[in-house]
């Protein structure tokens, strides 16, 4: 696929589906035929795969159970798995839609949905934006939510009781008080009145507390989806095998994935050796793995020694590589990684946002070169959601008014104030002089520049008028991009709208079919 056509929707309600929904009951049978005769560290990635149904379809399902969410799904590790995943974070509908796509899909193809929790990231935000009114002018702010959390790997993260959680959600609610947001405010409202119907007064920490916000909101219009955190996935035998096949063989597939990032950036016009991830280094004589490993509330680099041992640059893990697969050490894949055994080995078709789908061709390049497989196909769905929000858009009109100051500047003698005066008339002739072959250009040019100064200094009152109508449309400019902000978080929409977009400008079509749900 190329990497043209992950393009985020520029439109209010626009969303992007690519492939179509409508074929991925095709693709879900082409990518669970596409390991055939595959192996991974010596086992068939038939049977891996077959293994890491079961593992995850179980984790998976005690999981979302012990969360006290809706498993309601008939899940058989002999049918096919469609997944989709993020960080647990306080998301806008562009990521939130992808929730609704995956139970759809999984719908239409008679597939399992899970959802993957990308948990050991480091938490690089406690607040989150919301529209807000100062001083009569639409503003975005910022209201923390998660304080105690920031700074710490989320899987590590703890978090205040919901009693506190919920006090900070209600007045950041309080935030949109004028009337002019009554719509964000009301479905702030609407979804903390569902959290109240279920709280969440045990969840232990921030990945399961975000959780549980996100189904909460999107329950009036998303049927039951498994639910797994990778911090669990990293514990199944077939994603420990995964990655003790990759340090086994660290020279070759750093090699390989070095490569591949290279030619992605060429291919792509990128400058920066961290777009979209760095190359993997050495520390000496050692190789930088895929992975991470935790560390107290962090989390840190894994390095292979040349004697087949499993580093860290503090010298904190020092082990056999073989002890991977016995879980020696606590791991947790990269970005590529992640997805490159969840592609392989853990379902039979992922959905990825735009940033994730480009990055994949990557992944996809890895897949070819070091496995020798023909990539799995992968789905991208996104969209592009504003508040409902009164607000003007004005940049037609800045554009008009640019256009007709640079003709003041220009052309001066087209402004209608000017239609019988003698510079006017003094300008056409010298124009049409200089059409003639023996004109002297450069005098006549030289007069024709006097005469649009002068008559310009007779439009100058119009132009200030113009000019202070500039001013005025960049107030009301700044309230357009305050309303057209797309990252705001899912909880100022209502899930029906997100529910509803509309297919947009790739080969995609209409989002339809998603169940309606009492909240």
């Amino acid at each position: 696929m190329s990497r043209s056509l992950f393009v985020i929707p520029e439109k209010d309600g626009q969303a992007l589906f690519h492939p179509p929904l409508s074929e991925y009951p095709r693709l879900v049978t082409e990518n669970m035929a596409s390991a055939n005769g595959v192996k991974i560290g010596g086992e068939s990635l038939d049977n891996l795969k077959r293994e890491a149904h079961g593992e995850i379809l179980r984790i998976a399902g005690e999981y979302t159970r012990s969360l006290g969410l809706e498993a309601d799904v008939a899940y058989d590790s002999n049918a096919p798995i469609i997944a989709s995943g993020h960080q647990p974070s306080m998301f806008h509908p562009g990521v939130a839609i992808k929730t609704m796509a995956l139970t759809q899909a999984a719908t239409q193809c008679g597939a399992t949905p899970l959802f993957i929790t990308v948990d050991h990231d480091d938490i690089d935000a406690s607040s989150v934006n919301l529209p807000t009114i100062r001083d009569g002018r639409l503003v975005k702010t910022g209201h923390t939510l998660f304080p105690s959390a920031r700074g710490r790997v989320m899987e590590k993260a703890g978090v205040e009781g919901w009693d506190v959680t919920r006090a900070r959600l209600n007045s950041a609610a309080q935030l949109m008080e004028s009337p002019r947001l009554a719509a964000p405010r009301s479905a702030m409202e609407e979804f903390i009145r569902r959290l109240d119907n279920h709280p969440p007064d045990s969840a232990p920490n921030y990945v399961e507390l975000a959780i549980h916000l996100r189904r909460a909101w999107e329950r009036p219009v998303n049927g039951g989806y498994l639910e797994i955190p990778v911090s669990a996935i990293c514990r199944t035998r077939t994603f420990l095998h995964f990655a003790d096949s990759i340090m086994e063989d660290i020279e070759k597939f750093a090699g390989v994935y070095n490569r591949r990032l290279e030619l992605y950036r060429k291919e792509h016009g990128l400058r920066y050796p961290a777009n979209p991830f760095p190359n993997l280094g050495k520390l000496d004589d050692s190789w930088e793995s895929p992975f991470w490993t935790l560390s107290g509330d962090g989390r840190e680099r894994l390095y292979v020694t040349p004697g087949g041992r499993i580093v860290t640059q503090n010298g904190s893990t020092d082990i056999p590589v073989g002890d991977i697969a016995g879980g020696g050490v606590a791991i947790r894949p990269r970005a590529i990684t992640l997805s490159l055994y969840m592609r392989l080995m853990a379902c039979d078709l992922f959905i990825h946002g735009v940033g994730g789908a480009k990055y994949d061709q990557v992944t996809d390049g890895i897949i070819r070169e070091y496995y020798g497989v023909t990539p799995p196909v992968y789905g991208v769905v996104s969209a592009t959601l504003h508040p409902e929000i009164e607000a003007e858009d004005p940049s037609t009109r800045i554009e008009g008014i640019k256009t007709r100051l640079r003709e003041i500047e220009q052309r001066p003698e087209h402004e209608p104030e000017l239609a019988s005066n003698p510079l006017k008339r003094e300008k056409e002739a010298l124009v049409e002089a200089m059409g003639k072959p023996d004109a002297d250009r450069k005098t006549l040019g030289v007069r024709i520049k006097e005469l649009n100064r002068q008559m310009a200094g007779l439009l100058k009152p119009l132009a200030d008028a113009l000019n202070a109508e500039l001013v005025s449309l960049g107030e009301i400019a700044r309230e357009w991009d305050v309303k057209s902000f797309r990252d705001y978080p899912f909880f100022i929409h209502k899930p029906e709208r997100v529910a509803t977009c509309h297919s947009g400008h790739c080969h995609s079509e209409p989002f339809e079919g998603l169940r309606v749900n009492s909240a």
